[in-house]
């Protein structure tokens, strides 16, 4: 399973990027590496008692439904991509710009 969910993650680094735009990209990793650590443990642990009571089968199978489910989520997020509009609207020079928290961007396309 860690194939798959390894597999994932730069896109939903990505796609936190886009849907937190403004913010600063540190923080949004920050936040987003701090969930998965934190629901790392807890799968673990939920995911070791579920084996113990109904099986290994149904432990996996638990596991694959739940990367269906955070498909079938991302899949419904709008494809509004603010990020990547800051960018065609620079015009491709090294402005820099303030953001509404003060701190100083560098787009570059």
């Amino acid at each position: 399973m860690s194939l798959f969910t390894n597999s994932y993650m730069p896109v939903g680094f990505e796609l936190a990027m886009e849907l937190t735009f403004p913010s600063e990209e540190s923080t949004t990793a920050g936040i987003l590496l701090a969930m998965t650590q934190l629901l790392g443990v807890v799968f673990a642990v939920g995911l070791g008692h579920l084996n113990l009571w109904v099986g290994c089968f149904w432990s996996l199978a638990s596991q694959a439904l739940l990367l269906l489910v955070g498909t079938v989520i991302t899949g419904c997020i709008p494809n509004k991509l603010l990020r990547q509009e800051a960018f065609r609207q620079d015009n491709g020079d090294f402005k820099r710009k303030t953001s509404h928290h003060g701190s100083r961007l560098v787009f570059i396309e």
